[in-house]
């Protein structure tokens, strides 16, 4: 088999491609490379997988999407929900800040491991909520707070990417249970 389109040198293919198994060995690379045209019936079958792989994507992406942290901006937003009773874990960041996107990244994880009847997941940005991160006292990014209506706040932690474990034992250390959100 010979290596058609190759970008690397002699007999090494382009990121991408690969030959097609037809006998006159015409090159043949999938729809997102630029390289030669798809050929017949290979085309299609290689156009169907990538459908199916952007569908899949999509929904992954949705699913995440509505597990993530829902984004609040002002002081208002945020002691209202507070005022649930359940335990709010609020996530200060920047668009800016690597650690922040890391963060950003595992925060539909994380939230899927806890019940939404009893962990509520917030986060502000900084370029919204400037004048609340000085009246928090945020210096540091991403910053995680855990709230609860009947104790203010209870935990003040500066997440770095190898903390993301001892984040999630606080959550379910003040995780309260279902039943004693119910009670009045």
């Amino acid at each position: 088999m010979a290596f058609v389109g190759s970008v690397g040198g002699v007999g090494a293919p382009a990121r991408g491609s690969f030959v097609c198994g037809r006998a006159n060995g015409c090159a043949v690379s999938d729809a997102r490379s630029s390289g030669a045209a798809l050929c017949g019936a290979r085309a299609q079958r290689v156009r169907a997988r990538h459908a199916v792989a952007d569908v899949t994507m999509v929904s992954m992406k949705a699913k995440n999407a509505a597990r993530a942290f829902r984004t609040i901006e002002t002081k208002e937003q945020l002691d209202a929900v507070i005022s649930t009773g359940k335990l709010v874990v609020v996530k200060f960041g920047s668009p800016s800040c690597r650690s922040c996107k890391f963060l950003e990244k595992e925060c539909p994880f994380i939230s899927r491991e806890f019940s939404q009847d009893t962990v509520d997941f917030v986060q502000l940005n900084l370029k919204e909520s400037r004048d609340l991160f000085k009246e928090l006292g945020i210096k540091t990014m991403p910053t995680v707070h855990l709230y609860r209506l009947d104790k203010g706040l209870l935990e003040e932690m500066a997440v770095a990417p190898n903390q993301i474990s001892k984040l999630k034992e606080l959550i379910a250390l003040h995780e309260p249970l279902a039943d004693q959100l119910a009670r009045p």
